[in-house]
């Protein structure tokens, strides 16, 4: 639930925070009204705050920042190896790939991959490919996203921006079984 927000002078209040001192003129005495109507806040001398309308700039850069997120969302960011989901950075696969092709070329038959509680042992010339299939599936995501922004940042009405759909387009991921 959205709160009304009032400004009085410096200060910034929701409707929720104000509370209002009256003396009454009889007695004297100073009495606080909490939660007070809005016409007791705006008798105060408070003025209700009304946020602006999104610009389509504003409305673009919201949706931008949403196809951001999804790309670094597990639902891209995520294959399958026997059923469970892992993920590894551009940097992680770089890494492992190069430490698979050292133990290949040392002759190795085993290498493990150790992820989150999870060891695979495969061949290293197997898990270089899978290196492979996961950076090119990566590559395939970059490229859709990237498509998302563009296609976001051609769209020239608030309705077509908060209508366009980013989850689309994404290639089917990677399930490997052992």
């Amino acid at each position: 639930m959205i709160m009304d927000l009032y400004i009085k002078g410096d200060q910034r209040k929701y409707r929720d925070q104000i509370v209002i001192l009256t003396i009454d003129p009889e007695d004297g005495e100073e009495y606080q009204t909490i939660n007070p109507t809005e016409e007791m806040i705006l008798a105060d001398g408070w003025i209700k705050y009304v946020l602006p309308e999104p610009t389509i700039e504003d409305l673009r850069n919201l949706k931008l920042q949403e196809i951001k997120d999804y790309d670094k969302s597990p639902e891209v960011n995520t294959f399958y190896v026997g059923g469970i989901a892992l993920w590894l950075s551009r940097e992680e696969r770089i890494v492992i790939k190069d430490r698979f092709q050292r133990e290949k070329d040392a002759g190795k038959e085993k290498t493990k991959l150790i992820y989150q509680g999870l060891t695979l042992e495969l061949a290293p010339d197997m898990g270089i490919q899978l290196i492979n299939l996961v950076s090119a599936y990566a590559d395939e995501c970059f490229d859709v996203t990237e498509a998302h922004k563009s296609s976001v940042n051609a769209l020239s009405t608030e309705e077509e921006i908060n209508n366009y759909d980013y989850t689309t387009g994404y290639p089917e991921k990677i399930n490997i079984t052992l």
